[in-house]
């Protein structure tokens, strides 16, 4: 059994990227800062298991902009908000002798393919809920500006928006998800 190809979504600046890999070697060859770090880095993260070891800035720039959106967004269509994730989907060439290794994941015994898919995502544990809460701690600093004596200036109370919230709370409000 060995890595097949894997699908990398919104790392960095790797936004959709698929790769290939031989069964024997492969080497990623590439101009300076094309993702050849990021596209290995990432499969290192994932596969620790840890989601202490990402942050706000392992997302792509074009999920900031979505991000900031949906905290910007009416609250009524908050159940309906699509919040964006990073995902690793592994392709695993299975050859007969190793199929005991993977016959615990399959979906159904009567799998008769080479290749089992595995996606890891980390995602929101709920996006309505992380939105309603991002909204109180909102409110909670622009309460706190609008209650003092002279205003607050040009202070901006924190979370400024979504993003804001993200940097601090992500490890409370993301977890990884997986499905074969």
């Amino acid at each position: 059994m060995y890595l097949r190809s894997y699908r990398l979504n919104n790392y960095r600046r790797l936004q959709d990227v698929h790769v290939e890999l031989d069964s024997d070697i492969s080497i990623f060859v590439g101009a300076n800062n094309s993702g050849k770090t990021s596209a290995t880095q990432a499969i290192q993260m994932f596969l620790s298991g840890s989601k202490e070891r990402f942050s706000l800035y392992d997302f792509s720039a074009r999920t900031w902009k979505i991000l900031n959106a949906l905290g910007q967004a009416d609250p009524s269509n908050d159940h309906r908000a699509l919040m964006p994730s990073i995902s690793l989907d592994l392709w695993l060439e299975v050859r007969a002798n190793d199929l005991y290794l993977v016959i615990p994941i399959l979906p159904s015994s009567a799998w008769e393919g080479t290749q089992v898919g595995i996606r890891i995502e980390f995602a929101t544990a709920n996006a309505q809920l992380l939105l309603q809460k991002f909204r109180e701690k909102r409110q909670e600093g622009l309460d706190r500006v609008a209650a003092l004596p002279n205003g607050a200036g040009r202070y901006v109370p924190w979370p400024k928006n979504l993003t804001d919230y993200l940097e601090k709370e992500l490890h409370r409000e993301f977890e990884f998800k997986y499905s074969v």
